[in-house]
């Protein structure tokens, strides 16, 4: 009950407060699928930050069971749900490779984090200090990752050795990267002063000076966030306050010449009982395959109970006998 009121007649009014957290997909193309978004889970449990393989065959995710996030499996052929690995420490944004038989994911404890390498029942830690794994650069080999200072590193998981590859600067801390090997470039987000924009760079072969071209593709007014390409490098999808509510987007890119057209609605979430702003950007996701845009929707409803409270006579008899 979130809030209980009563008057002197007896009459009480309670009102009840219920959410959850579930795995949705969207259609990727707009005329796709006219039936609309996809509900892929449906657990009394809280399910975070989605990621597909690029196959398009298994959705990677982490449930919220007693104390801890666990780390979860999708077949998308089936249907079937499986708990991959358990342990004490909470588990967020896993990042499977492209047929999804090895995944990376952020293993908390406290305050300290850590990513770690599942791979067929195999746990392997890659580094620590580190956070949110988020696209492969060489599928199985190389991946991004944030750092505690708001940079961009890339981490090879088999040597363990990671460099930076976009610095945070200007007052900017970064996030959420995802690189397309179809345009050759790095998508991003970058906060400053509270306002968030999503920028795209070329990304500079192994060895070189970090990226130092940014091209901004959201203005500074609609706070966009968590952007992440399409499967041909062609488009990129990210939510978007640019209507007034925390809906998904998309615009088309043009990789030659570095330039974007354009702002479509994907899918609106202008239901107060129902989105992305339901949750937190601590456990909300976004992955795209060839055909589908999946993340974690928040639902939240509230219903408002009417009663009467009973009176016991004989209570309020001992009552006023003590009164007096």
């Amino acid at each position: 009950e979130k809030s209980v009121s009563s008057v002197e007649n007896g009459e009480i009014a309670l009102e009840h407060v219920s959410g959850a957290l579930h795995l949705w997909r969207v259609p990727a193309a707009r005329s796709a699928n006219p039936s609309g978004p996809e509900k892929l889970t449906d657990s009394v449990y809280t399910d975070c930050c989605p990621a597909v393989s690029r196959d398009g065959r298994w959705v990677f995710f982490t449930r919220r069971l007693a104390d801890v996030r666990q780390l979860m499996r999708l077949d998308l052929s089936s249907g079937k749900e499986s708990i991959i690995y358990v342990s004490n420490e909470d588990k967020l944004w896993p990042l499977p490779n492209s047929n999804g038989d090895l995944a990376a994911f952020e293993s908390r404890s406290g305050s300290q984090s850590s990513i770690v390498l599942w791979k067929q029942n195999v746990i392997r830690t890659l580094c620590n200090s580190c956070s949110h794994p988020s696209a492969w650069i060489s599928d199985g080999r190389e991946l991004l990752y944030n750092t505690t200072a708001g940079d961009i590193r890339v981490l090879d998981i088999v040597s363990g050795q990671s460099r930076i590859i976009v610095s945070a600067n200007q007052g900017y801390v970064l996030s959420y990267p995802d690189w397309s090997p179809q345009n050759q470039h790095l998508l991003f987000t970058g906060s400053k002063g509270g306002i968030k924009r999503v920028f795209a760079a070329p990304l500079l072969p192994e060895g070189t000076q970090t990226v130092d071209t940014w091209i901004p593709l959201t203005t500074t007014t609609e706070a966009a966030d968590l952007a992440r390409w399409s499967a041909d490098g062609k488009r990129f999808f990210y939510f978007s306050h640019r209507d007034g509510s925390y809906c998904l987007w998309e615009s088309s890119f043009d990789a030659v010449s570095g330039t974007f057209d354009g702002a479509y609605p994907v899918q609106h979430y202008h239901d107060w009982g129902k989105g992305p702003s339901r949750t937190t950007p601590y456990v909300l996701g976004m992955s795209a395959d060839e055909h589908w845009i999946y993340t974690n929707v928040g639902e939240a409803s509230a219903t408002i109970w009417r009663g009467r409270l009973q009176r016991d006579v004989l209570a309020d008899y001992v009552r006023r006998l003590f009164e007096y």
